[in-house]
């Protein structure tokens, strides 16, 4: 960063150098922010004048001088823009990048680079009273009245524009300090402790220290010791945010994905992991309208990534439940394939359409488009929907036919407790044991390939996979 008397300028690092650095994260938007290209590298490391900075780059590198601090990593800058192999290599990087950092400065409230971190006061306050004795141990019955304001810690973090965009999650989750510059104050949440500007302490849950029950995982201080699900919370907090080029999904969940593949020992696969296919291939849709991805770049069906919008899992109550894996799943063609080979019993059925709410005792819960279908072997005009349901299923998009045939392949069983829980919401004392399949349709030009269209539940005790042969085919 230079001393406050010269200018900043752009410092190339060797293999093995080491020193204490900040990082910056905040919103492009729709402005271009102060970039570094291949052909302004060389003159940005000889100088870069501070009058050229954007005033959220200005208050960071004023936060950064008085921290005493040398070194600010600023993406725009520290990535060279219009080189894609450094692109690339510096986004593999992204969790060491923010993982190694005294912290994290979060211009939370900018919409692009030209706001600025440290933003005039902006106070629509409601004013807390609390009173208080003057001295806990004494006797006396005077009171004291601690009057202070009392912003939303929940609006001012959780809601703030970093917490919409999908590439700065990673950098909030991984960073083991951030320091939020809002409108209304100053907030510091660390792996140990939380301060307010105000003086305000937040609450402190398991250990650490959070801003409401929301916030983002303080991944490197985080005390969950099944990092499966904790995945899977950070995926699906990913999966609402909002991405300018779905092309970028893979980029954008890069640092954290390496950060998870070491706690996890597995192998990454478009947003899966190799180890736990069984579970994770049965992901589904969530009460939005979902639409498949514009730009997927090889992401296949059977990953959420292949779609734009939220995501769930099918099996609440994690710690409850038994699952017994059937499909026997291998790779085809490595890791960098989207290729599944698929062992499985396979059988097809039929949508019946929109279950009525009576049939299966919804309590106001939301699903997709507030339907939920009944699956069945095929359809019998003389029987009601309850006596031809074997099962019910999700479909990832609506199909163009509300009566339309699929293929239910078998992945995995699952044992339930008391009551069955499917759907938050939604609870039958039976089935106790379902089949957990993937509904799947036919790639027209290519026999034995499949693309997955939503997950299913069928009723174990129905049998009707009992003489179902299994057959191999390929999903894609």
């Amino acid at each position: 960063m230079g001393s406050p008397d010269s200018e900043p300028h752009l410092h190339v690092a060797n293999v093995d150098e080491r020193a204490p650095y900040v990082t910056l994260s905040h919103c492009w938007g729709n402005s271009q922010p102060l970039t570094t290209t291949r052909e302004t590298l060389q003159d940005r490391q000889q100088e870069i004048a501070l009058s050229t900075f954007p005033k959220t780059y200005k208050d960071a590198v004023l936060i950064t001088r008085g921290l005493g601090v040398k070194y600010l990593w600023i993406d725009s800058l520290c990535i060279v823009q219009d080189d894609k192999l450094d692109w690339i290599e510096q986004a593999q990087q992204m969790s060491d990048i923010y993982l190694n950092a005294e912290m994290l400065i979060a211009a939370a409230d900018a919409a692009d680079s030209s706001e600025g971190c440290l933003l005039p006061r902006q106070l629509p306050w409601k004013l807390k009273y609390m009173p208080r004795r003057l001295f806990e141990f004494s006797h006396s019955d005077q009171q004291s009245l601690l009057v202070y304001p009392y912003p939303s810690f929940f609006n001012a973090i959780r809601n703030n524009r970093l917490n919409k965009r999908a590439w700065c999650l990673q950098e909030l989750a991984l960073s083991p300090r951030t320091l939020y510059c809002t409108k209304s104050q100053l907030y510091w949440q660390c792996g140990e402790i939380g301060f307010t500007e105000c003086g305000i302490k937040p609450s402190q849950t398991r250990g650490r220290w959070t801003f409401g029950s929301d916030a983002v995982f303080n991944l490197p201080f985080h005390d969950q010791r099944d990092w499966t699900f904790s995945w899977w919370a950070v995926s699906m907090n990913f999966s609402t945010r909002q991405l300018t080029f779905p092309k970028d999904k893979l980029m954008a969940m890069a640092g954290i994905t390496n950060f998870f593949a070491q706690k996890l020992d597995d192998k990454p696969m478009f947003g899966l992991w190799q180890k736990d296919l069984h579970f994770g291939l049965l992901w589904r849709c969530g009460p939005e309208e979902m639409r498949r991805c514009t730009e997927p770049e090889g992401i296949p069906s059977w990953s959420w990534m292949a779609l734009d919008g939220p995501f769930k899992l099918s099996h609440h109550g994690l710690t409850r439940i038994k699952y017994t894996k059937l499909a026997d799943i291998t790779l085809q063609g490595g890791m960098d394939e989207s290729r599944l080979v698929i062992k499985g019993r396979l059988l097809e059925g039929k949508s019946l359409g929109t279950m009525e709410t009576r049939i299966i005792d919804v309590k106001g819960i939301a699903v997709r488009y507030g339907v939920i279908f009944s699956l069945c072997n095929s359809i019998e005009k003389d029987k009601s929907p309850r006596e031809q349901a074997i099962g019910w299923h999700l479909f990832d998009l609506l199909p163009e036919e509300t009566h339309c045939t699929m293929y239910c392949l078998e992945i995995s069983t699952t044992r339930w407790g008391e009551h069955w829980h499917g759907i938050e919401g939604m609870t039958e004392h039976r089935p106790l044991r379902t089949h957990n399949v993937l509904l799947l349709e036919k790639v027209v030009e290519k026999s034995g390939v499949y693309r997955r269209i939503g997950v299913g539940f069928i009723d174990h005790s129905l049998g009707v996979f009992e003489k179902v042969e299994a057959v191999t085919l390929t999903l894609v």
